[in-house]
This record gives C-alpha cells, structure tokens and sequence, in this order.
C-alpha cells in the first residue's frame, strides 16, 4: 500500500470517526440500532455523491458488510477504531523512514 493510499483511507475512517462522534454528541445516549443506521446512511452517502476516492469503495463496502454480517446492534466503532489506529501508526512510521 502506497503513503497516498494510506493517507487517503486513514483520512477516510478519520472523518467516519468525527462524524459518530458528533452524532451521539449531539444525539446523547443513543442506541446501537439508531447508530449504526446513522454509520449505514453515512457511508451510503460517502459512496453515492462521491466524497471519498473512488478506491475508497472496497472500504465502504466492506464496512457495509461488516454492518449487515454483525446485526444492526454491533458494536461498529469496534470495528472502525482499530482499523484507524492501525492505519494511524503504519502512516508515522512510514513518515519517519522518510525523514
């Protein structure tokens, strides 16, 4: 995987994150249920207006699928977290071999 494939993933589950964040911020306690159709509408829309590189679509669709597999009351940041954590470190240390 390339830096600028890696940057562009990382920067993918990057704003999925922000974007559950501010949901239940703004939602309070909500549940599994309303959630995770929040994350399934908003990869729907990442897909169809093209927000994201159009490489990004393997992502969402297996994240579409991780969702459908697991039941609507999965815990998807489980999920996505490490996914991004691990995409994290893999781009500071490839930064740092380019220093």
């Amino acid at each position: 995987m390339d830096i600028q494939r890696i940057n562009m993933t990382h920067h993918f589950y990057y704003c999925l994150l922000v974007a559950v964040k501010i949901y239940r911020q703004e939602r309070g306690l909500a549940n599994k249920v309303d959630e995770n159709a929040f994350i399934y509408c908003w990869l729907n829309k990442a897909a169809s207006e093209a927000v994201f590189d159009y490489s990004l679509q393997a992502e969402i669709i297996w994240l579409k699928s991780q969702l459908k597999s697991r039941g609507i009351t999965a815990n998807m940041l489980a999920i996505i977290e490490p996914v991004f954590v691990k995409l994290d470190a893999l781009l500071n240390e490839v930064s740092k071999k380019a220093v």
